[in-house]
């Protein structure tokens, strides 16, 4: 179980809470990113900018993805393969 911040449309925001230490954040009773001893943003974005088109996501299972400007410009795959996309193609390259 965890203490829970939900907002959403029919009953604005909710707070529940326990002694867990564990705090699930929700929009519409979705968990969107839980605060533990680790921080799982459930495959959505971290964003790291104002204009929220430079971020780190991971929506496809096991690969982690940097977005730049809006663009997919490196992704790391579970097998250790970077891939760096430019524009006009793509470089591979291993560290």
């Amino acid at each position: 179980m965890a203490s829970t911040i939900n907002a959403d449309t029919s009953d604005g925001l909710k707070l529940t809470s326990d002694t867990s230490g564990v705090v699930d954040i929700q929009s519409a009773g979705t968990t969107k990113m839980t605060v533990g001893s680790t921080i799982d943003v459930q495959g959505n974005e971290l964003v790291l900018d104002a204009d929220a088109d430079t971020s780190i996501h991971a929506d496809t299972d096991d690969q982690i993805d940097f977005k730049i400007g809006g663009t997919d410009r490196l992704t790391i795959s579970s097998t250790g393969k970077v891939t760096s996309t430019q524009t006009g193609g793509a470089s591979n390259f291993e560290i």
